[in-house]
């Protein structure tokens, strides 16, 4: 499976999980500021802005390691974009990752991986 494809099937992996939780869909690949965010969820009166990282074989590195600071700016730029775009600055945010090893057959739900 090519990385692209690989990235898209965790995404769908990711959101299953989080909707099997009772996080409401919101959006997925959303575009802003340059930036993406993978997905955005709500869990409860809360908006989820998640990063989905799939690695095939976390021997190399984990998911969670490649959501580096840079990362988490992009992340950030973006989110406030769609907060603004939508009227919702006002609403309770937080930044998940969920790593997903096809390998070890796991899914890792980090809540709050890094502050806003």
């Amino acid at each position: 499976m090519k990385n692209k494809e690989l990235g898209a099937f965790g995404e769908i992996l990711a959101q299953k999980r989080l909707e099997d939780k009772g996080y409401g869909f919101i959006c997925k690949n959303y575009r802003g500021d340059g930036c993406e965010i993978d997905l955005i969820m709500e869990d409860g009166n809360t908006l989820v802005f998640v990063e989905v990282k799939t690695r095939s074989d976390m021997s190399f590195s984990s998911g969670r390691s490649a959501v580096n600071f840079k990362k988490q700016q992009h992340m950030m730029r973006a989110a406030q974009r769609f907060l603004i775009e939508n009227e919702m600055q006002l609403r309770r945010c937080r930044m998940d990752v969920v790593e997903i090893d096809m390998k070890n057959k796991t899914i890792c739900h980090i809540k709050s991986a890094f502050t806003i």
